[in-house]
């Protein structure tokens, strides 16, 4: 039989220290807690499961398990197991509750460091057969020239593909069937040690069949280097200014992790931020690393919009630790984007997008629509120390008394109240105004579920899902240290060695034709699905931009801009560009100013505005009876009277 090709590294990979799988596990092994740590991590897990987490009794409904109990028994083992051993179960405790959002994060040896193959594995389908092909290889891999983008993976470590990667799965916490498996793929090749214990394997053998038809089979070990240098900033939220209140924050730390990895390693590919475009389109210039835009060219000649947003965990641009610059920056950068994209429709792709800052993709729904967007709701659980934390926190007021009320109404939780007023993320108003599709896959999650949610909730357009649901995180997380911070009169304690905890604190519901429902476990089942195709893994999504190039194309591109502003004092003149309305309704500060009938071109609309410091003016385009577009614009009072003793007004930017 002859010898499998093992991959090596070649020396000038530039990756830093590289280790295999036996050197790493003597390293992280090296400084062991102490019995006294151990025990207080234990301790402090019971008081997070038992007093704060959003989803405890959902969990133990859903999946039949005792977290609480366990946690119990691993106290009474702590005197009998190694180090290893202790990560271990308490790493398995926390991913019982497949909780994306709820892990636990393991001492500082295992922060940064990640293991990796040095391929990316994707799923495809030819008709109803699955197939899983390398769509990247790691330039720096040497020992086997065949292993290349296109090759099909047919059996993983002597196991058919389709049940190794099920096999995986089962070790992952996604919520609901498609979550585990885009996870169980995803960790085949990419492993953070953060929130997982060490490997079992040393290496990955792997047969493929090449294009041309014939088998071969290759081992590839398992190396490992600090892809990301300090993680803390992945923990939970940057430092703040002073008297800052925090944005809430909902993310995949695995998932965030992995494309930061996969960002490094295959730079070449087109789907990674920063790469190039697909075939189909040229490129438009973005300054947000988050973001990557093109035009899509159609056979017919027809232009359509590519916004691909790959997180909504926003890098620090200025390093100042201010996330609200980058939260701010962020949002300006999609606005101006949007005015670059062409008027026939616009696909919003948020696949692989492990979540972020809850504000930003809320806010960012209303510049797609002329609806006006109602926000999901949050909930505390509840229990005494959610009551004592409430009362503590001023930004958590809004949910004190329905806590309270719980002593004597029984209710398991608070009333849901949004995240961030309804009145603040309408403010922009809508800045695009052709169809709209977004598209989804099982590694949506967290303020990204929230997005495709309120996508759904709000009826911006159809939702065109790569998998049956978005990854179902539905919560805000807050780390354990975080939250020590901000409440150190609590019942939380300094954790040991670096570790921590992240936590669904509030657990976030659906509005709208879905009112109530929980997004945790379900996610967002889409309103069309569709197969990837070979095409698609491996030539820039040809085939998916067509089906939703299909589904913009049963919309309506819609026209409402401002071509021009007459102010005299109280009295403004808009001079507007219409396509496909037949009327206008003009609102100043929520009332009703005036009503005009617009036909395709260049119209005008005159009101008074009325006596305020700031009037809000939105612009409702009708197409009949349905609101089919919407404008908003800003006029503030200037400074003095005019001539004839009355107050003037001047137009001004509305700031996001």
């Amino acid at each position: 039989m002859p010898e499998i090709p093992v991959l090596g590294l070649a020396d000038d990979h530039a990756l830093g220290d590289v280790h295999e799988m036996p050197r790493m596990r003597e390293i992280v092994q090296s400084s062991p807690l102490t019995p006294a740590d151990r025990a207080v991590l234990v301790d402090q897990a019971a008081v997070v499961i038992d007093g704060l987490y959003a989803h405890l009794l959902h969990k133990r409904a859903m999946y039949a398990i005792d977290p609480s109990q366990r946690l119990r028994l691993l106290r009474a083992k702590l005197p009998t197991l190694s180090d290893a051993e202790f990560h271990v179960e308490l790493v398995k405790i926390f991913n019982q509750l497949r909780d994306g959002h709820t892990e636990y994060v393991l001492p500082e040896a295992y922060q940064g460091p990640v293991a990796f193959l040095g391929i990316r594995v994707e799923r495809c389908w030819d008709g109803d057969a699955s197939r899983y092909l390398v769509t990247s290889r790691y330039d720096k891999l040497t020992g086997d020239p065949q292993l290349v983008p296109g090759v099909e993976v047919t059996h993983w470590n002597g196991m058919p593909m389709e049940l190794a990667v099920a096999r995986n799965a089962e070790r992952e916490f996604g919520g609901n069937p498609a979550a585990r498996l885009a996870r169980g793929l995803q960790a085949m090749a990419i492993r953070p040690f953060v929130t997982s214990a060490l490997l079992e394997e040393d290496w990955a053998d792997i047969r493929y069949r090449t294009q041309a038809g014939v088998t071969r089979d290759v081992r590839i070990p398992w190396r490992v280097f600090d892809s990301i240098g300090d993680l803390r900033e992945f923990l939970g939220l940057r430092p703040t200014v002073a008297g800052a209140v925090p944005t809430a924050v909902g993310y995949d730390l695995r998932t965030s992790l992995a494309q930061r990895l996969r960002k490094r390693l295959f730079t070449a590919s087109g789907e990674e931020p920063g790469a190039g475009g697909a075939a189909m389109g040229g490129d438009i210039a973005t300054t947000r690393p988050e973001l990557k835009a093109r035009i899509i060219r159609t056979g017919d000649g027809r232009e359509y919009g590519h916004l691909r947003i790959f997180s909504f965990h926003l890098e620090d641009l200025n390093a100042d630790g201010d996330f609200v610059d980058d939260i701010i920056g962020f949002l300006n950068e999609v606005a101006r984007v949007l005015t670059l994209m062409p008027e026939n429709g616009l696909i919003v792709d948020v696949r692989d997008n492990g979540g972020g800052f809850v504000v930003a993709a809320e806010y960012l729904l209303q510049m797609l629509t002329p609806n006006r967007i109602a926000p999901g709701l949050a909930q505390f659980v509840c229990t005494p120390t959610t009551a004592a934390f409430t009362q503590a926190r001023d930004e958590m007021a809004d949910w004190r008394a329905s806590i309270a009320d719980s002593v004597q109404t029984g209710a398991q939780y608070s009333s849901g109240v949004p995240l961030d007023a309804a009145d603040f993320i309408n403010t922009a108003g809508q800045l695009y105004h052709g169809p709209v599709v977004l598209v989804t896959d099982a590694l949506c999650y967290s303020a990204t579920d929230t997005f495709a949610a309120g996508f759904q909730d709000n009826r911006v357009g159809p939702v065109l899902g790569v998998d049956e649901a978005t990854g179902a995180g539905g919560a805000e997380v807050r780390t354990h240290s975080a939250i020590l911070q901000d409440w150190p009169e609590g019942p939380l304690r300094p954790l040991p060695g670096g570790a921590d905890f992240r936590l669904s604190i509030r657990r976030t519901l659906r509005v709208g034709a879905h009112e109530g429902q929980v997004i945790e476990d379900f996610g967002v089942v889409p309103d069309h699905l569709y197969r990837l195709t070979r095409r698609d893994v491996l030539e820039g999504n040809l085939d998916l931009m067509d089906r939703a190039v299909a589904l913009l194309r049963e919309g309506r591109p819609r026209t409402l801009e401002v071509e021009d502003v007459a102010v005299d004092g109280a009295q403004i003149t808009l001079t507007l560009s219409t396509r496909a309305l037949t009327g206008v309704d003009a609102y100043a500060n929520d009332r009703p100013v005036a009503v005009v009938a617009v036909a395709d071109g260049t119209n005008s609309i005159s009101f008074a505005v009325p006596e305020a410091e700031q009037v809000t003016v939105r612009l409702l385009g009708f197409d009949g009876t349905v609101l089919s577009a919407a404008r908003n614009l800003l006029f503030r009072a200037a400074d003095g009277a005019d001539e004839g003793g009355k107050t003037s007004f001047v137009r001004e930017r509305i700031a996001l």
